[in-house]
């Protein structure tokens, strides 16, 4: 099995839907082969990140559909400096 990539969402949220991300990332449907390390709401934009390890992109943009109807997704791989 590989070794698991970090991930970071960026969420923007539509005009007015603020508070359902923030339900949405409370109730979030996370698939197996994701773990979700935290979520964040911020102020500003973006309006919440997500942090997630997952084994593939793939997995990471099938997760990623269920916020677009509250809000566009920026999504990047990140990387550890050591």
């Amino acid at each position: 099995m590989p070794l698991p990539m970090r991930f970071i969402m960026f969420l923007y949220s539509h005009p007015g839907k603020n508070k359902e991300i923030m339900n949405l990332i409370r109730r979030l449907r996370v698939p197996e082969g994701i773990r979700i390390v935290k979520a964040y709401m911020l102020f500003g934009k973006p309006d919440a990140m997500v942090e997630i390890d997952a084994a593939d992109e793939r997995k990471v943009a099938d997760f990623a559909m269920q916020f677009d109807q509250i809000c566009e997704v920026s999504t990047h791989l990140a990387m550890e400096i050591r």
